[in-house]
């Protein structure tokens, strides 16, 4: 999958489109998009076994999605400024939110 924030309260999602072409000559990409914020997103991070998706946002909120069923798990408001990164720790149960 790839994730792109947009430039809007949107993230982006694509998968690779399957064709029956077996010679496509240029490779499509399906996108759909998800909503949890109110503001421009900034940053995404897949957990390290890949279950779960973060997002920050200029609202000043952390998302974090089911990767599989695309499901908004939880939405944190940790921070009274705009989250600019997000990371996981190695083991997958922490997330660390930057701001500034």
């Amino acid at each position: 999958a790839v994730v792109t924030p947009a430039c809007d309260d949107y993230l982006l999602l694509g998968d690779a489109a399957t064709d029956d072409d077996p010679q496509p000559s240029l490779p499509r990409v399906n996108f759909r998009a998800l909503q949890a914020h109110t503001h421009t997103v900034t940053c995404a991070r897949f957990s390290p076994e890949g279950e779960r998706l973060a997002t920050g946002s200029v609202d000043e909120s952390v998302a974090v999605w089911n990767s599989e069923s695309w499901e908004l798990l939880v939405r944190l408001r940790p921070h009274a400024e705009p989250v600019f990164c997000v990371a996981w720790h190695p083991c997958g149960d922490a997330l660390i939110a930057g701001y500034g």
